[in-house]
């Protein structure tokens, strides 16, 4: 297009005389390292007597990676807006609302181009590139003016891992690469976590922590294939071996579950949801209201994926090691409940009554506590049954979730319920592609759906006779230990110098997100790192939380944006907006064998108009065309026959 043409130039010509002038100023050197403090006084220009300035390894090291900065990675780290879905091999018109703070832009009025790294906001005429996106968030609208320019940059190289330092006496110090040795040590979490490089056909794993010590990097990876379908759910994977201690139970867990074809990840999430149910109500983490460990944990995948799998070797867990006695009130085992059909029968599940039998009539005189793995087999299963008139389980649900001491219901049918101290933790499971039509608006407000932990993974190639059995027995003793350790340990706190790192944390990611969310999807984001917390200090047997253990949760942080991230795309996906989906995809598919790559706009209604009105697909095409994503025309009219009717074809952003 040419505003992005013109854009793209400027914004050239703009980064070429900021850096001329800077270098003009510049009295000192820097390095850049993956590790050390910031040193304000930094320049990354270095004077030279035999030209006007000379770029020195650290500047460039940061050009570099501003340069390899995908623009629609940039825009999910730095622009708290949701991204509609769209295939992975788009590279131009992608629709987004606008990225500037004061465009709240809830009809997309946007679009980015990847291949020239720039976007453009139709609504607002504005438009840049990845460091204005960079910009918006830092609260740096005038970068372009004296030090900003290059306060910035030191603030994208933090972002991206990296950290600049003083190098007193070194005019031109080596650049570090920006990816240390494989094995090492305990990782060390940075401030931020850096974007994707462009995005290939193959996965990529992207580096969001990086270890002074040359350590290991939790990575956080997108799935990427030749043949991704229109409409289809990039998911996020995580590399969770950094985030696991040698020799502890969930280290354990892993060895014996991975050998399957099921997403390693599940089984990870399914070992902390076991770490989970030893611990039960026994250990809280200090906070203004205690945090519970307690999980609800819904696994993404197609079918076939081995979600079904997964939690079936965390029952059978459960069950041998914590087997639960339904007639002993002070028992701590852990129940396995199979999809309650309403709430009642749920706080049936959890109530536990005690019966005095010294008299003629045994008469309830308390109810025992009952920790219990809920399993829904498919999410959908839930929607349903709370979609229904006068249903309690959503809200019921929510209460579990919470922690709630006492969780009753009264009906005609089942008379008063009670449930005591109940723990409960929830595993469901549901495909990509069904996620829009089990989620709505109403349940982000309503705080059902911001209390899911939506897990993702990376599929394996799948076995296709026999393959290899897990056995999760030798797990059983160390699951037991965790049990013991929690037995009567109440309140968890924290160490001094995680308190602080967690400070951190949130101060400088969990707020300023949450500040900027219009979707209510990351309301709880911050109460779900502190359950990590917890989680990952009973797994490791700590006497409190330590800074190692609010590092990992700060890569764990990742890779729960990018789920959330996909949830708000979905809560976005209005009638109007998948209705111009369908037209694009429809032009992309259909226009290239037409004689000029357009199609008629009777034949757009016929294949959209399906499931669309004709009203609905003539004002997306209105809107599509305000936005130049598409042209319209009327060919010129024959001399003979009926008059030409309107066409359509996508833009090609070299016109």
């Amino acid at each position: 297009m040419t505003e992005e043409t013109t854009l793209q130039r400027k914004v050239r010509e703009r980064r070429e005389r900021l850096a001329r002038e800077q270098a003009e100023t510049a009295s000192s050197s820097g390095a850049l390292h993956p590790g050390g403090e910031v040193d304000p006084a930094y320049s990354d220009l270095v004077p030279d007597a035999d030209s006007a300035y000379e770029r020195s390894d650290a500047d460039l090291t940061i050009d570099r990676l501003i340069e390899n900065l995908d623009i629609v990675e940039a825009y999910r780290k730095w622009i708290p807006k949701p991204i509609p879905p769209f295939s992975a091999a788009k590279r131009e018109g992608i629709m987004v609302r606008c990225p500037r703070p004061d465009h709240r832009d809830n009809n997309p009025s946007a679009w980015i181009n990847r291949d020239k790294g720039t976007w453009y906001c139709a609504g607002c005429g504005e438009g840049g590139d990845a460091m204005d996106l960079a910009s918006f968030y830092h609260g740096m609208g005038d970068y372009k003016h004296g030090k900003s320019f290059g306060e910035l940059r030191e603030k994208i190289a933090a972002d991206l891992g990296y950290r600049i330092i003083k190098a007193p006496g070194v005019t031109n110090p080596p650049v570090v690469p920006s990816a240390p040795p494989a094995a090492a040590p305990e990782p060390v979490a940075e401030t931020s976590t850096p974007p994707a490089p462009p995005l290939p056909p193959a996965p990529v794993s992207v580096p969001v922590a990086v270890d002074v010590e040359g350590g290991p990097l939790a990575t956080v990876t997108s799935i990427y294939g030749d043949d991704v379908e229109k409409d289809e759910i990039i998911l996020p994977t995580l590399d969770w071996k950094p985030l696991i201690e040698e020799g502890t139970f969930l280290d354990t867990y892993m060895q014996h579950c991975i050998v399957d074809d099921v997403p390693e990840e599940y089984h990870f999430w399914s070992g902390l949801m076991a770490v989970s149910m030893a611990c039960g109500r026994d250990v809280t983490l200090v906070d203004r209201k205690p945090v519970l460990g307690n999980l609800f944990m819904c696994i993404v995948g197609k079918s076939g994926a081995g979600k079904s799998r997964a939690i079936s070797h965390l029952t059978e867990l459960t069950g041998m090691a914590l087997p639960y006695d339904h007639s002993d009130p002070m028992d701590r085992g852990v129940k396995t409940i199979p999809t309650p059909g309403s709430g009642e029968v749920l706080i049936h599940q959890f109530s536990k009554p005690i019966y005095d039998t010294s008299g003629a009539k045994p008469v309830i005189i308390g109810y025992a506590p009952v920790r219990g793995i809920v399993d829904f087999d498919e999410l959908s299963a839930i929607v349903t049954r709370t979609n229904r008139q006068g249903s309690t389980l959503k809200t019921n649900l929510m209460q579990f979730f919470d922690g709630r001491k006492t969780v009753t219901s009264t009906s005609m049918t089942s008379g008063d319920l009670r449930a005591e101290h109940p723990y409960a933790c929830v595993a469901a499971g549901v495909q990509p592609k069904a996620l829009p039509d089990l989620v709505s608006d109403s349940d982000a407000v309503s705080g059902f759906l911001n209390r899911w932990l939506f897990v993702t993974g990376t599929p394996k190639k799948r076995t296709a006779i026999g393959g290899t059995v897990v056995d999760v027995r030798p797990c059983i003793p160390q699951l037991q230990e965790i049990h013991e350790w929690a037995n009567g340990r109440g309140m968890m706190s924290w160490s001094e110098e995680a308190a602080d790192e967690f400070t951190r944390l949130f101060d400088e990611r969990i707020d300023p997100l949450q500040q900027r969310d219009d979707t209510d999807l990351f309301t709880r984001i911050d109460l779900l790192c502190k359950k990590l917390c917890l989680l990952l200090s009973a797994n490791e047997l700590l006497e409190e939380v330590s800074r190692a253990v609010v590092l990992k949760v700060e890569l764990i942080f990742n890779y729960l944006c990018e789920i959330w991230n996909i949830q708000a795309e979905n809560l976005g996906n209005t009638d109007e907006k998948m209705c111009e989906e369908r037209i694009i995809d429809l032009l992309k598919r259909k226009g290239p064998s037409q004689k000029d790559g357009s199609l008629q706009i009777g034949y757009i209604v016929q294949i959209v108009g399906k499931k669309y009105s004709r009203k609905m697909i003539e004002e997306c095409l209105r809107r599509l065309a305000s936005l130049h994503v598409i042209d319209s025309y009327i060919p010129p009219a024959p001399k003979v026959g009926r008059p030409p009717v309107p066409r359509y074809r996508l833009v090609n952003d070299n016109d």
